[in-house]
C-alpha cells in the first residue's frame, strides 16, 4: 500500500471555512438589495425572489456532479473549476440588462458554488482519519456560520453605493479564495489516472447508498435523518421574514438580531461538539441533538396551538429548535463520512443534495399556508423533527469505538504533515 505525505498548512481549515462560506455570502449579501434591484429591472419583488430559486437549483446541480467528479479527477481541479465559474459569472452579473440574464447567471454562478462547497468535507476527510476529521468539520462549520451573520450587514452597508457594489465585493472575495487555493493549498486527493466517466457517477452513488457500518446498519440513514433535521432550519430560514417582520412587526433594523441568535446558538453547540468528540462517540451526540430539537419543536407546537403567541416566548422556542442543528449536523456528518474514503466526494454530494431538496421542498410547502399564522411553521418543524428522530433511532448503536488513539497526541504528531489517501490507481 503506497501512501504519500503532503504538507498541510496551518491555515488549511480556515481556508476551507472560507471556501464553504462563499455560497452563504452569494445568497445572503444581496438580500437587502432585492427591492432596489426589482426597481432597476422594472419587475416585481417576487420575480427577483425567483433568482434565489434559480441559484438553489444550480447549487444542487453543482453538488450532484462536483463530488463524483472530484473523486475521479481530484479535489483541487474541481474546486478551482468552481471558483473559475463563480468568478466569470459574478463578473458578468455586473453588466446584466434584464431579469432573465440575471437568473441565468445566478444559476451558472450556483453551479460553481456547488463545486466549491462539495469538496470541503471531502478534502478534510482525505487528510485526517475519521476520529479527528469530525472535529475538523466542526471547525469549518463554525467559520462558515459567520457568513450568514456578516453577509446581510455587508449588503446593507454597500447598498448605498448601488447593488453592483455587492457583487463586486463578492467577486473580490472569490478571487482571494482562488489565489489562496492556487498558491497555498496542496491537492488532498492524488489521482494517478484522471479520467472523467459519467457512467461511474451512478455506480459511485449506488456504492454510497449501499455502504453498511460494523453493526450492519445502512450509513445513508444518517443523511436521511440530517435531511429532515435540516428541513426544520430551512423552514425557519424561508419564513423568518414573515415570522418576525410580518407577524410580530419587528423592524428591519432589529430583524438581524432575532435571526442571528439561531446562528449563535448553533455555533455554541458546535463548539460543545468539538470538545465532547474527544471522549464521546459522535453518534450519541447526534441522537442527543435530535432529542433537543424534538423537545423544543414539541413545546413550540403546543405553545402556538394553545396560547396567543407573543414575540419573546416564540423567539426562545424557535432559537432552541433551530439552534439544535449545531449538535445534529456536525456529529451525524462525522460518523457518516467516516465510512467513506475514496468515495467521500460522492458521499458529500448525496448528503448535500438530499438536504437541499428536503429543505427547499418542505420550506416552500409551509410558505403556502402562512395565512394561518405560526401554526403551519410549528407543525412543519414538529413533523420534520419527529421524522428525523425516528430515522436516527433506527440506526444501530455503534459498538466499536470512534477513537483509535488519543486525539490530542495524534494531532500533535500530524499538525504539520498528515498522510494523504492512497493513490487511486494503486488501490
Amino acid at each position: 500500500m503506497d501512501q504519500t505525505r503532503i504538507p498541510i498548512p496551518r491555515y488549511f481549515l480556515p481556508f476551507f471555512g472560507m471556501l464553504a462560506a462563499i455560497v452563504p455570502f452569494a445568497i445572503d449579501a444581496y438580500l437587502p438589495a432585492i427591492p432596489s434591484m426589482a426597481v432597476a429591472f422594472h419587475v416585481e419583488v417576487f420575480q427577483m425572489n425567483q433568482t434565489i430559486s434559480a441559484f438553489l437549483i444550480g447549487y444542487a446541480l453543482g453538488q450532484v456532479f462536483g463530488g463524483p467528479f472530484s473523486d475521479q479527477l481530484g479535489r483541487k481541479v474541481i474546486g478551482l473549476s468552481g471558483l473559475a465559474i463563480l468568478l466569470v459569472s459574478t463578473f458578468l452579473i455586473l453588466f446584466v440588462g434584464d431579469i432573465f440574464q440575471l437568473k441565468v447567471l445566478r444559476f451558472i454562478q450556483a453551479i460553481g458554488g456547488g463545486f466549491t462547497s462539495v469538496i470541503c468535507m471531502a478534502s478534510i476527510r482525505d487528510v485526517y482519519p475519521p476520529h479527528i476529521a469530525g472535529r475538523k468539520y466542526a471547525v469549518v462549520t463554525m467559520i462558515m456560520l459567520l457568513m450568514p451573520l456578516l453577509a446581510p450587514v455587508i449588503g446593507s452597508v454597500l447598498l448605498p453605493l448601488g447593488w453592483k457594489a455587492i457583487f463586486l465585493s463578492m467577486f473580490t472575495f472569490i478571487l482571494m479564495a482562488a489565489l489562496i487555493y492556487i498558491f497555498g493549498i496542496p491537492e488532498s486527493r492524488v489521482v494517478e489516472k484522471k479520467r472523467l466517466d459519467f457512467n461511474r457517477i451512478f455506480s459511485q452513488f449506488k456504492q454510497v447508498i449501499e455502504r453498511r457500518n460494523d453493526e450492519n446498519g445502512r450509513v445513508i440513514l444518517y443523511v436521511l435523518s440530517m435531511g429532515f433535521s435540516a428541513a426544520v432550519m430551512l423552514i425557519f430560514v424561508t419564513n423568518s421574514a414573515f415570522i418576525y417582520m410580518e407577524h410580530f412587526k419587528v423592524s428591519p433594523s432589529r430583524f438581524p438580531i432575532f435571526f442571528g441568535a439561531n446562528v449563535i446558538l448553533m455555533m455554541g453547540f458546535i463548539r460543545y461538539s468539538m470538545h465532547r468528540m474527544k471522549t464521546v462517540h459522535p453518534h450519541f451526540l447526534f441522537t442527543a441533538g435530535n432529542l433537543v430539537q424534538f423537545s423544543f419543536s414539541t413545546l413550540l407546537l403546543i405553545y402556538v396551538l394553545l396560547f396567543q403567541a407573543s414575540l419573546y416566548p416564540t423567539f426562545f422556542l424557535l432559537v432552541g429548535t433551530v439552534g439544535a442543528m449545531g449538535l445534529v449536523n456536525p456529529n451525524a456528518s462525522a460518523v457518516y463520512i467516516s465510512h467513506y474514503d475514496e468515495l467521500s466526494g460522492s458521499a458529500t454530494s448525496l448528503n448535500s443534495m438530499f438536504i437541499l431538496m428536503m429543505g427547499g421542498l418542505i420550506g416552500g410547502v409551509v410558505s403556502v399556508f402562512l395565512d394561518n399564522g405560526l401554526i403551519p411553521v410549528a407543525i412543519g418543524m414538529f413533523l420534520c423533527s419527529l421524522t428525523s428522530n425516528l430515522i436516527g433511532r433506527s440506526i444501530p448503536r455503534p459498538l466499536s469505538p470512534f477513537h483509535k488513539m488519543e486525539i490530542d497526541e495524534l494531532e500533535a504528531k500530524e499538525i504539520d504533515r498528515v498522510p494523504s489517501r492512497e493513490v487511486i490507481g494503486k488501490r
